[in-house]
C-alpha cells in the first residue's frame, strides 16, 4: 500500500522559484549547517550515513561523486577508506563549509552535471532528493555521469508509518526544529527542511523513477522507526 505524501504546513516554494530558494538558504545556514544537524538529529545523523553505506558495495580506489554534497560529510567519510572523492553543490557556501575537507568541489546544478558521460564508478548523496527541482532530470543526469554497473546510493529523511511516531515526528520536526534554528540559525530555513518532506514521491514511485532511468536492482531500506531512508542500485549496463 502507498504511503500517502504529506501536505505541508508551510508554503514551500514552487518548481520554478525552488533552484534559487534552496541556493540561497543552503549559502545562508552554511556555517551552521553541520552543528544544526548534530544537535536536531541527536548525533544520529553520523550514524545513518554509515549504516546505510555499510550495505553500499564500492571497489576499492573507485572514483566517487557526492551529489548535493553540502559540507562533505560522506566525501569525508569515503575519502577516509581510500575512495578518490568530488563534492558536488548548488551552494558554494555549503562546500566551503568544511574547510578540513580537501576533495575537489564543483558548484554546478543537479540537473547538468559538468561531467562526460560514464566519469563515476559509484555516486552517492545524502539528504538532497527533496531539494533537486525535478527529481526525474537529476536521475537522469545520475545515470548519464555513472559507469554501467557502478553503484548510486541516496539517502534522505522519510515519514514515520506508526501513528504514534509520526506525530511526535511531525510535533517535533514543525515546532521545535524551527525554534532551534531561530535561535542558532534561521527559522525560514528550519520550517523548509522538515517540509520539504512533501516534495518526495513514496518509496516506490522513487524506485520505478529510478528504474525508467536506468538504475536496476533498486532496495529500499528505513532506519529509526522510518525517519530515514536510503536507495541502492546499480547503473545498468544496458545503453541509455
Amino acid at each position: 500500500m502507498k504511503r500517502k505524501q504529506r501536505t505541508p504546513t508551510f508554503s514551500l516554494p514552487n518548481s520554478a522559484d525552488k533552484k534559487y530558494y534552496v541556493q540561497h538558504m543552503f549559502d545562508t545556514i552554511a556555517p551552521r549547517y553541520q552543528i544544526m544537524n548534530t544537535i536536531i538529529t541527536f548525533g544520529l545523523d553520523r550514524y545513518w550515513r554509515k549504516k546505510a553505506l555499510s550495505k553500499l558495495v564500492i571497489p576499492e580506489n573507485s572514483l566517487i561523486l557526492d551529489l548535493a554534497s553540502g559540507p562533505g560529510e560522506l566525501a569525508d567519510l569515503l575519502g577516509s577508506r581510500g575512495h578518490r572523492m568530488i563534492s558536488l553543490d548548488i551552494s558554494r557556501e555549503m562546500l566551503l563549509a568544511n574547510r578540513r575537507n580537501k576533495t575537489p568541489k564543483v558548484q554546478a546544478d543537479c540537473e547538468l552535471l559538468p561531467f562526460p558521460e560514464e566519469t563515476f564508478d559509484t555516486l552517492v548523496s545524502a539528504f538532497g532528493m527533496r531539494n533537486f527541482p525535478d527529481l526525474s532530470r537529476a536521475f537522469a543526469e545520475v545515470s548519464r555521469v555513472v559507469k554501467p554497473g557502478g553503484s548510486v546510493f541516496f539517502m534522505d529523511i522519510s515519514q514515520p508509518r506508526a501513528v504514534v511516531f509520526r506525530s511526535i515526528h511531525k510535533f517535533y520536526f514543525n515546532n521545535i526544529v524551527p525554534l532551534l534554528g531561530a535561535v542558532l540559525s534561521s527559522k525560514s530555513a528550519y520550517k523548509y527542511l522538515p517540509e520539504s518532506i512533501a516534495y518526495l514521491p513514496s518509496q516506490y514511485e522513487i524506485i520505478k523513477l529510478l528504474e525508467q532511468h536506468n538504475i536496476e536492482n533498486v532496495s529500499h531500506t528505513s532506519y529509526t522507526f522510518d525517519t530515514v531512508q536510503a536507495f541502492i542500485g546499480v547503473r545498468s549496463r544496458k545503453h541509455l
